[in-house]
């Protein structure tokens, strides 16, 4: 008599000829069957735009910095007696022992403030066996794994209407930020360019002494949102305007004035990443020049909206 796969008890007897034995009975002792509960607490700035996760899910994706309530839950009768999970992505494999719950019945919990999901930096992968009171253990280790998913940084850009201005003017500056999950501060970074006995023909070059000579001296700050006015996710994308006073900056035609928007997010009581935008250009002029550069942005506008309208009519076509 062979049992392959025993999955409940069996009543049995043995017949020999004529003779046969009394009843017998084999009892089965099932394994214990648990259940990974993984409850994921992301860092506070990020709570409140953070989905939830189905805490029996093996394989979870965690922002960078969440802590995990990581335990099981036995989901037979078996009582166990051990538990403990091998955590396999750190320097070397190492084990964590398991508690019981103090209040809830038939769960076990991981409670060591040195295991790596009380502050999830690197993707984790582990391993959790148990043993009951039979002596028996799980058929095959539960196997999980948690994923980093990172704080994107980040982004933003300004813009301005006329780009060639004069020495006192006040040119009003577009900008807009945006993050995942909020801005913690937006300036304006401005530098100026001061023309050379040689200007004409640096206008006509942009070499790269004349881009090093502009970040030599540390650029002028404009606070447009200050850091203790955080803009949370139903704010964003935040955008607005600043008019930029040149007349503090002691301009004469030929000069340049570069401007570059730098943006922070917002993490909480940890330092945000910050973006800085490509640099925009205001060139110092005169009426003259300013009124020549107004003319020519007419001109260009107004030949692109013909072109559009002759696209839209259909005109200069091939039949």
């Amino acid at each position: 008599m062979l049992f392959r796969s025993l999955v409940d008890a069996v009543q049995y007897k043995l017949y020999l000829g004529d003779a046969w034995t009394d009843p017998a009975r084999i009892e089965m002792i099932p394994l214990p069957i648990v259940q990974l509960r993984m409850d994921v607490k992301p860092p506070e700035y990020a709570r409140s735009a953070a989905g939830e996760a189905a805490p029996a899910a093996r394989q979870l994706a965690v922002l960078e910095g969440s802590k995990v309530d990581f335990g099981i839950e036995v989901t037979n009768s078996k009582r166990l007696v051990k538990a403990w999970v091998v955590v396999a992505s750190m320097p070397e494999p190492k084990r964590f022992e398991l508690k019981p719950h103090p209040s809830i019945e038939r769960r076990w919990r991981l409670d060591d403030p040195a295991s790596p999901f009380q502050s999830v930096m690197e993707e984790l992968r582990f391993e959790v066996q148990v043993r009951d009171d039979d002596g028996m253990m799980l058929e095959r280790p539960l196997q999980g794994q948690l994923r980093l998913r990172s704080d994107r940084p980040p982004s933003g850009s300004q813009e301005v209407v006329h780009r060639v201005v004069l020495p006192k003017a006040k040119p009003v500056i577009e900008y807009r930020a945006n993050d995942d999950f909020g801005v913690a501060g937006v300036r304006l970074l401005v530098q100026v360019e001061k023309q050379s006995a040689s200007s004409d023909k640096g206008r006509l070059v942009e070499s790269a002494e004349t881009e090093a000579a502009a970040t030599e001296k540390p650029p002028r700050v404009f606070e447009l949102v200050r850091a203790d006015q955080v803009a949370l996710p139903e704010r964003l994308p935040l955008s607005g305007k600043y008019p930029l006073d040149l007349a503090t900056f002691d301009l004469v035609k030929g000069d340049r004035v570069r401007l570059v928007l730098e943006v922070q997010d917002y993490r909480g009581t940890q330092v945000g990443q910050t973006y800085q935008s490509d640099p925009l250009y205001l060139e110092i002029s005169d009426e003259s020049g300013v009124y020549a550069a107004i003319l020519e942005a007419d001109q260009k506008s107004e030949k692109q909206l013909n072109e559009i309208i002759r696209r839209e009519l259909g005109i200069g076509e091939a039949p």
